[in-house]
């Protein structure tokens, strides 16, 4: 496989929806890339991460933390991958009907196949904190892994951050469709969705440079 050094990661790193990396990010290789482009078939396939693993390399993660949301009593977005080492903000949008703010509580949860929690907030190494809208929390991720997010006081809600070793992900849109750009080499491809814990997609797959590949993905529980 080709060894890729990588250059400073451009901006704060949240994907649309089908929004390939380099879209985000600007030119983030030094090295030829090529893309993977397909479509995901399965319930709600928006909420569907398409990684690499296999990718050799030392990657920074940003410097300005991306951003967890919740409003409506929502956590938005519902699944949200992330490089390892990012610290994810989570920020609260909720008001009650006489204008003071709603409080909410977030909770890490091992999920899946981690042992161990995969973020913690940042200030007091917490698994379990308050949100307020006016007091937004930080939390850094520390290891690759998937983390459920829990709010103790309004139990509907919940998401996922998917936390990988490197940056080349992206997220399924609303169709399923996907793109995502890579430095030329054999990987495999993977994709997760919360609804497919069990059975996680992986296919190998060889980049070419200047070349599209496509690779549809059918995830099954």
């Amino acid at each position: 496989m080709k060894t890729v050094g990588l250059i400073a990661i451009l901006a704060v790193p949240v994907l649309a929806p089908g929004q390939s990396l380099s879209e985000a990010f600007g030119t983030i290789s030094t090295g030829e890339t090529g893309v993977i482009t397909g479509t995901v078939k399965a319930q709600d396939p928006q909420h569907t991460v398409v990684y690499l693993s296999g990718v050799v390399g030392d990657f920074r993660p940003p410097q300005e933390p991306v951003t967890m949301d919740q409003k409506n009593k929502t956590f938005i977005p519902h699944v949200l991958p992330v490089l390892k080492g990012t610290d994810v903000r989570y920020l609260n949008s909720d008001f009650n009907a006489d204008g003071t703010g709603m409080a909410h509580n977030v909770k890490f949860v091992k999920y899946g196949r981690s042992r161990t929690l995969v973020m913690r907030e940042k200030s007091k190494n917490l698994a379990n904190f308050m949100v307020w809208p006016d007091r937004p929390k930080d939390a850094k991720t520390i290891r690759a892994g998937k983390v459920a997010l829990l709010c103790n006081i309004h139990l509907e809600m919940e998401a996922y951050v998917v936390v990988l070793d490197n940056p080349y992900f992206t997220l399924a849109d609303e169709n399923g469709t996907y793109v995502l750009e890579a430095p030329e080499g054999s990987y495999t491809v993977k994709a997760w969705h919360p609804r497919y814990e069990k059975k996680e997609f992986e296919r190998s797959i060889s980049i070419v440079a200047g070349k599209t590949t496509g690779v549809d993905i059918q995830l099954k529980k």
